[in-house]
């Protein structure tokens, strides 16, 4: 381009302004995009694990042994073996009361999409088949057993029964 049909510098600086922009929000939007689509009840789920295992790391820092600032960022299987089967034996819900075992298993789904998402190496935890983390598993086979021996979590729902008179008088009637 001829530097006669050039605009002026004033309209140049703002016509790189809104090129800078757009390159900006694209890049976010991109960035957004390739983790790809979360649901909504996913990222609650990763909120209130995360929430969870903050709450439990708070009210452990007065033990001697504290729970590492930089835990969700770990690659050590070691060290995630650890402090996970503390936090899956000592969890409570805010009112203290334990957390049934279908629980348990959401947190730890939810402590291990965030590890994810802040550290790509962090190890899969929650892998059947990896032996770096049958000490974990343990833990959580362990709890879940004493919870179901407590009765925690395990509401049995039965099906009203009707009597064999009822049934004779559904057949009379013909809705059976």
């Amino acid at each position: 381009m001829a530097k006669e049909n050039m605009p002026p510098a004033s309209k140049r600086h703002k016509k790189t302004e809104q090129y800078s922009k757009v390159a900006v929000t694209c890049s976010i939007s991109l960035q957004q995009v390739s983790k790809g689509f979360v649901p909504s009840n996913t990222r609650s789920n990763t909120d209130w694990a995360v929430k969870s295992f903050l709450y439990w790391a708070e009210w452990r820092k007065d033990d001697n042994d504290p729970v590492p600032k930089d835990f969700f960022t770990l690659s050590d299987s070691v060290a995630i073996n650890k402090w996970l089967s503390l936090f899956i034996i000592e969890v409570r819900k805010k009112d203290g009361s334990r957390f049934p075992n279908s629980s348990l298993t959401l947190l730890l789904c939810g402590i291990k999409r965030y590890m994810k998402d802040l550290n790509p190496d962090v190890p899969n935890f929650l892998d059947e088949e990896d032996s770096q983390f049958i000490g974990l598993r343990g833990t959580r086979d362990t709890v879940a057993r004493g919870l179901r021996t407590e009765g925690v979590g395990a509401s049995v729902k039965h099906t009203a029964v009707i009597t064999q008179d009822e049934e004779e008088s559904l057949w009379t009637e013909g809705v059976l």
